[in-house]
């Protein structure tokens, strides 16, 4: 009788609060920040809209066309770097936690584990390559280029089956320096 309810409380935790917290936990942290945007006043929190809306509105470039709402609209540079970092870093948190639910939706699920095998398959053949992930979805991240946003890198470094808090690191010290060199750029304190 014990091991049934061990094997049930087991298969509670691994289901329900397992895959919640998941999807939960990006979700809580973007609150987090929404409410302390809300709460420093609609001076702050009016501009900031605009910007994020720009980042969401923009599709392929809004990570870099924000930045030069954000300009225009003469956000304070550390908080323009805040915003931007943070979005892409969340929506790289949610994509790299919850890869795992998306395998098990019918067809998607499959066509990722095809695209998983293959890649599985070119890293095996060619050696070197095993140690250049990472680092290759830093600096894909790094370079705005159309299709190399948060979404795209964590689906990327997914698919080549690599740990997600490393994906989401790099993913996240990417967009962030990216977003800082723009700024910087932008406010005139690099020439």
């Amino acid at each position: 009788m014990q091991l049934k309810r061990n094997v049930f409380i087991r298969i509670y935790y691994d289901v329900y609060v397992k895959w919640y917290t998941r999807i939960a936990m990006p979700v809580l942290l973007a609150l987090l920040v929404v409410f302390a945007i809300y709460i420093s006043g609609p001076e702050n929190y009016i501009p900031i809209a605009q910007v994020v809306i720009t980042f969401f509105g923009a599709v392929g470039t809004g990570s870099v066309s924000c930045l030069f709402v954000g300009r225009a609209l003469n956000i304070n540079p550390l908080l323009l770097i805040f915003i931007v970092a943070f979005m892409e870093s969340d929506m790289s948190l949610f994509v790299t936690l919850n890869y795992d639910l998306l395998a098990t939706l019918p067809y998607l699920g499959k066509l990722l584990k095809k695209y998983e095998n293959k890649a599985g398959e070119i890293i095996k053949k060619r050696k070197f390559i095993e140690g250049l992930e990472l680092y290759t979805i830093f600096i894909l991240m790094f370079i705005p280029v159309y299709g190399t946003g948060a979404i795209t890198m964590s689906l990327v470094g997914r698919l080549l089956s690599l740990n997600w808090k490393k994906v989401w690191i790099a993913i996240s010290l990417a967009s962030l320096s990216r977003t800082t060199i723009i700024v910087l750029i932008l406010y005139g304190l690099i020439t």
